[in-house]
């Protein structure tokens, strides 16, 4: 008799991590809501499973790296227009 095989649970919440996180990486991190999605969905994706770690892993680093890089190019914008301002560029 043919028994189907046992359905796996699918890790969606890593998946949608590390999608958001190479959205992050393709935007160069200059929008903050894909970073932001990609950690707090690693985040609860380890929170819940056990097993199947990866794709979280990947969209926390991901999502961390960028924003990251993003507060730097924010802190490096306001940088260059005070210097700017100061000398009259």
């Amino acid at each position: 008799m043919y028994q189907p095989a046992a359905m796996e649970a699918s890790n969606v919440l890593g998946i949608i991590s590390m999608v958001l996180g190479i959205i992050s990486v393709v935007t160069f991190g200059a929008f903050l809501l894909p970073q932001l999605g990609a950690i707090v969905c690693g985040h609860i994706s380890l929170s819940r499973e056990k097993t199947r770690r990866g794709f979280a892993i990947s969209g926390l680093i991901m999502g961390y790296i960028c924003l990251g890089l993003g507060i730097l190019m924010v802190i490096g914008l306001i940088a260059v227009a005070n210097v700017g301002s100061t000398y009259g560029w």
